[in-house]
């Protein structure tokens, strides 16, 4: 699986949600970069997670204030969709320190579609005009 690279096709338009998708994208790197050197060492798959737990945190509370701002309609939906991905990275993490999960291309497909399929498709639909 490659690396996800930043490009124009990302932009929402608004310079301050746009940095922090691009710090998304390190984050999956840095997932990636680890898997692919198989650098995935005891303790990484839970500081990973837990750093994007955290970002994930962050993120959305910020581009959720903003789109409560401009009144954008769908922010329930928006809202959903972001609860629904934090309670997925919540299960990975507990999968992880229970034992039960090891780093895999299978989470970073996740993470990868999760968030080219969001950005693209849903926040779009935010984009000034």
């Amino acid at each position: 699986m490659p690396k996800i690279e930043w490009n124009e096709s990302f932009s929402v338009g608004v310079a301050e949600i746009d940095e922090q998708h691009r710090r998304w994208i390190e984050l999956i790197n840095k997932l990636h970069d680890a898997l692919m050197g198989k650098k995935v060492s005891s303790g990484m798959t839970d500081k990973i997670l837990s750093e994007m737990i955290d970002y994930t945190h962050f993120h959305f509370a910020f581009e959720e204030e903003y789109l409560q701002k401009i009144n954008y309609a769908d922010l329930k939906k928006h809202r959903y969709q972001h609860e629904f991905f934090k309670k997925n990275l919540l299960g990975k993490l507990q999968e992880e320190r229970a034992g039960k999960l090891v780093l895999n291309t299978e989470v970073m497909k996740m993470l990868v579609h999760w968030l080219q399929d969001h950005i693209l498709q849903e926040d779009m639909k935010y984009r000034p005009e």
